[in-house]
């Protein structure tokens, strides 16, 4: 989308910014007044993607934000969260029980998301199952410090197989489990 309106304020940003080395932008996201535009980070970067942000002001096109990005998944009201292989867990080709830790993400004061998880969403593909928790917030404000895991037992429809488990909290999907 090189001609968007808001494609020469992104060509602005990146002759001004590092952001110049980055490579292959697309317009995911835009209205009238508003523009997104992503960028896949190189596979050695820790992160999934880089973004640029766009809004329309008394006719022109300015930067209101930009840096990295990672994809969640849209699950509103709920917030997604983190989860990985409880200590000592062993997974099988047979495994459909599997001992796990969820851990919220959403700012809850410090307090266990315990009785706020939401049973996991599982998207059983050829070669990997992915995994997705998500939590009810706590009403009201909230403090922001990491809150502790929760124990859960993940059951899934089918055994794994010579399937990996992957989190689903982010797109790509990170590996929890390799394949048994």
């Amino acid at each position: 989308h090189a001609d968007h309106p808001a494609a020469e304020a992104l060509r602005q940003l990146l002759n001004e910014t590092p952001f110049s080395e980055l490579h292959g932008w697309k317009l995911v996201a835009f209205n009238e007044t508003e523009a997104l535009f992503m960028v896949p980070a190189a596979p050695t970067e820790t992160i999934g993607f880089w973004s640029a942000e766009f809004v329309r002001r008394d006719g022109a096109w300015a930067q209101v934000r930009s840096g990295q990005c990672d994809l969640q998944p849209a699950m509103t009201p709920v917030e997604p969260a983190i989860w990985e292989l409880a200590p000592g867990e062993e997974v099988t080709r047979e495994s459909r029980d599997v001992d796990i830790l969820v851990t919220e993400l959403g700012c809850s004061s410090g307090q266990s998301p315990e009785g706020r998880i939401v049973p996991a969403a599982a998207i059983y593909l050829d070669t990997s199952i992915i995994v997705i928790f998500g939590t009810h917030p706590l009403p009201g404000p909230q403090t922001c410090q990491p809150a502790p895991p929760v124990a859960v037992v993940l059951h899934l429809d089918e055994p794994i197989g010579a399937r990996a488990l992957l989190d689903g909290h982010v797109f790509p999907p990170e590996l929890r489990v390799s394949a048994p």
